[in-house]
């Protein structure tokens, strides 16, 4: 989205940097303190808004779609196989 590279442009990309730096602390910090929910939401989406900006920032938005879709389709995979394996287990016992 424009927007993103009109934000870094903006504020300049090594704010923007140190800026997503923070918002991820603060998200840290309210997943620990397991924070109010809409705390937690907003946070979420303030990374979210970070994380497009250091898309932008590094020009990388079409190499991260990819590899997001490579990265779900392993976890689908190892999900698949933990299934299988305790089907396997659960039948040696019976």
């Amino acid at each position: 989205m424009k927007i993103y590279k009109n934000i870094v442009d903006h504020y300049g990309k090594e704010k923007q940097i140190q800026k997503t730096i923070k918002k991820l602390a603060l998200l840290n910090i309210a997943l620990i303190q397991n924070d109010d929910i809409e705390n937690i939401k907003e946070t979420i989406v303030d990374v979210e808004i970070m994380i497009e900006q250091l898309k932008e920032i590094y020009s990388i938005k079409v190499e991260t779609s990819l590899l997001h879709m490579e990265k779900i389709t392993e976890i689908k995979r190892m999900m698949q196989n933990e299934v299988d394996e305790k089907e396997i287990r659960e039948g040696m016992l019976i």
